[in-house]
């Protein structure tokens, strides 16, 4: 299981500047349609990609990750910004230490390909958003692309679509790039 993991070392290729050009942040959290009293959830936040773009909305945010040294990254760089409401979680992401119903929008970019079993983080994930509260999941295309992890490691569109369809979400697709896809979930039901 390890090896699907991102590799620490290779931090830096996060916050690369061509990476922006392939997800811009701007973009990618307009899907989210943030406001400043929400509570936000980077999973697999990493040195912050998407994170520092999130807390400066004025939102409460909780970057989740495995990788203790990542968050230490993201924390030497949210020192310079004096950002408030920023939260650090070192956890996997099939037993989030946040309460049942805590937060309200969900960013999943590029870590479900990476967790042991991507179905049962998906009931986490549920399990922590908020009645009403959206998730948008990034993933690798499930196709021979210029980039990305092996393609036995992807998660094909239809299969995330149709396991979140089956407990209580309905998606919007979004095409994100060439190699990548994203999924907006909302909730179809009151449960």
């Amino acid at each position: 299981m390890v090896g699907k993991r991102f590799n620490v070392e290779k931090s830096a290729k996060l916050i690369a500047p061509q990476r922006y050009n392939l997800l811009p942040p701007d973009k990618i959290l307009s899907y989210l349609d943030i406001n400043t009293d929400d509570n936000l959830a980077d999973l697999g936040a990493g040195n912050g990609y998407f994170t520092l773009p999130m807390a400066l909305t004025g939102a409460t945010v909780y970057a989740v990750d495995i990788e203790p040294k990542m968050l230490k990254e993201l924390k030497d760089r949210v020192r310079v910004l004096e950002l408030e409401d920023l939260n650090y979680i070192v956890s996997d992401l099939e037993q989030i230490p946040l309460a049942n119903q805590s937060v309200d929008k969900i960013l999943a970019s590029l870590v479900l390909h990476e967790v042991p079993d991507w179905k049962k983080t998906f009931l986490e994930i549920k399990r922590i958003l908020r009645k009403g509260g959206i998730i948008l999941v990034i993933e690798w295309k499930a196709e021979e692309t210029p980039m990305g992890p092996d393609i036995s490691e992807r998660i094909a569109t239809e299969d995330i679509i149709q396991y979140g369809n089956s407990i209580g979400f309905s998606a919007s697709i979004y095409e994100i790039n060439d190699s990548q896809y994203g999924v907006l979930f909302s909730s179809t039901s009151q449960e």
